[in-house]
């Protein structure tokens, strides 16, 4: 758990907006998260496998480096980087 300490002669108001620029910030990634997947799944509807598959395989050097599996790849790394800051906001407490 991540846990933001404020110190301040203004700490509710402080905390306040602390937490509004969290969920703010938390709604961008949802966003976000949304439009790459549906990238991926376009990806994975043309290609007839998933990404994770894709993506070992892309890792593996099997895949080629065509703009298409770049793009994908990049997508792929989109997803976990996004997932990932989604979830440390998520568990992000303010005191």
């Amino acid at each position: 758990m991540t846990r933001i300490h404020i110190e301040s002669d203004h700490k509710p108001a402080v905390a306040t907006l602390v937490e509004n620029s969290l969920a703010m910030q938390q709604k961008a990634v949802r966003a976000g998260l949304k439009r790459t997947k549906l990238r991926l799944k376009a990806f994975e509807k043309e290609c007839g496998q998933s990404s994770q598959q894709f993506y070992q395989s892309y890792q593996a050097g099997k895949m080629g480096d065509t703009e298409a599996c770049m793009e994908w790849a990049g997508e792929w790394e989109t997803y976990l980087e996004l997932t990932q800051a989604l979830a440390l906001l998520r568990e992000t407490e303010v005191c």
